[in-house]
């Protein structure tokens, strides 16, 4: 995607920046305006669901008798979930746009936690896990996408206020579940609660951005041209992805993957090395998620000045160093630390790596939201899977210290990346403009 252009005394190239498009005489929108706050309340229900997954697929995992791998599966079902809605997402928000798109995101979830609440046999369950999956990929596409557009160069803070927003919520997700379990609820009980916020979000959260509407002209403009005269040029929004996309997506996905699949196995480490009860355990467990919120916040003061390969980097090189420390400790004490610290350096990799790979995208972003979804969710719908037969093979040990060996390839990547920017020009700007 990097261009080089040669002015008109044929010297030295020029770069192009490649930035979310804001006009320069345009006061950057604060980022707690009314439809910012409307898409925050709707990741906030969506962090809910993926933050108390890891206890509930332990209780489903002794309650149906079965082993750790056909467990993980339920993880891994949420993530091929968001292999189609990857590929569903731009027909869906050509048709309705991504303010209903978002909504029927959140519709497709409390139907999920209703099919996963009622199933007493594993194929039921299953279901359920996909179908939640299949909403909160297709909306979270839609979100990121309209945030990127609303929100411009302050698009990396915005998103990280987002999702620092909903880990923070996310923290309280095992200990309320925790607490419901101690007072006589099943993990069916937890999904109907999860459900039941779905549908009032649906109702209390309708503003839109509006770049929206816009979107929806722009999609349904470049499908009628490609129908009606095939051999015309596409749009300059729908050329495609340049390398330094790329280097993005597989950082990203790889920052996916640690996040997911800690959240599965940090409790059953907790059970293991620890010897702890699955209740005392997700006490424990709730210090990834404490990390996670931190490092999200974090995020959102340092994306205004600081490059997002640079942080990318520090949060990879962080995750694989406490990764591999939960190799080796067996205090549960020690074990949270460790937690703590994985969840400070994955905390920001995905809002600071989404942003900045929609903002490299010479592709229309909503598609490029949805590659982000097929891609990083294929990756890592797999991992727990994977995960789970190592562990059930070598002890789930042997989990983080795959989880480790991932981090560490993402670092390399993204130190190889900073490496192709220097030599091709800057095509990852630092974010800026901060309207709060």
């Amino acid at each position: 995607m990097t261009e080089r252009a040669v002015n008109s005394e044929g010297s030295s190239p020029r770069r192009r920046q490649l930035t979310p498009s804001q006009p320069a005489d345009q006061a950057p929108p604060s980022l707690l305006d009314a439809a910012t706050r409307t898409a925050m309340a709707q990741v906030a229900v969506m962090c809910w669901f993926l933050y108390s997954l890891g206890p509930i697929v332990l209780l489903i995992r002794d309650d149906l008798q079965l082993s750790r791998a056909e467990a993980g599966l339920h993880s891994s079902l949420v993530l091929l979930g968001g292999l189609t809605s990857g590929l569903l997402s731009p027909i869906v928000v050509r048709r309705f746009g991504r303010h209903n798109t978002r909504r029927l995101g959140l519709c497709a979830l409390a139907a999920g936690c209703a099919v996963m609440a009622t199933g007493d046999v594993v194929w039921v369950t299953l279901a359920g896990a996909y179908l939640c999956g299949l909403g909160i990929t297709v909306a979270v596409s839609a979100v990121n996408a309209s945030i990127v557009e609303h929100h411009g160069h302050a698009s990396g803070s915005a998103l990280s206020l987002l999702n620092a927003v909903g880990a923070t919520l996310g923290i309280c997700a095992p200990l309320v579940s925790t607490a419901a379990l101690s007072s006589g609820a099943t993990w069916h009980d937890i999904l109907l609660m999860t459900g039941t916020a779905a549908v009032l979000t649906i109702f209390a959260a309708r503003r839109r951005f509006p770049s929206d509407a816009h979107a929806q002209e722009l999609m349904t403009e470049s499908s009628n041209t490609a129908a009606t005269d095939p051999a015309a040029p596409l749009p300059r929004t729908t050329s495609g992805h340049g390398v330094e996309f790329r280097f993005l997506l597989f950082a990203l996905t790889a920052a996916m993957l640690v996040e997911f699949s800690t959240n599965i196995y940090a409790i059953d480490l907790i059970c293991v090395n620890g010897h702890l009860t699955v209740a005392a355990a997700a006490t424990y467990a709730a210090a990834f998620i404490a990390g996670f919120a931190a490092g999200r916040w974090t995020a959102i003061p340092l994306a205004i000045r600081t490059a997002p390969l640079t942080l990318g980097l520090w949060a990879a090189g962080i995750s694989a160093a406490a990764a591999a420390s939960l190799v080796i400790v067996h205090s549960p004490v020690l074990i949270a630390i460790a937690l703590f610290t994985l969840g400070i350096g994955t905390g920001p990799g995905y809002p600071i790596l989404a942003s900045a790979a929609l903002a490299a995208t010479t592709s229309d972003r909503d598609k490029a939201s949805a590659l982000i979804a097929v891609v990083g969710g294929g990756g890592a719908a797999f991992a727990p899977f994977v995960l789970g037969m190592l562990a059930d093979g070598f002890g789930i040990s042997a989990v983080f210290a795959g989880l480790s060996g991932i981090a560490t390839l993402s670092t390399g990547v993204l130190l190889y990346a900073m490496f192709y920017n220097r030599q091709h020009g800057g095509w990852v700007p630092k974010q800026r403009n901060l309207g709060v």
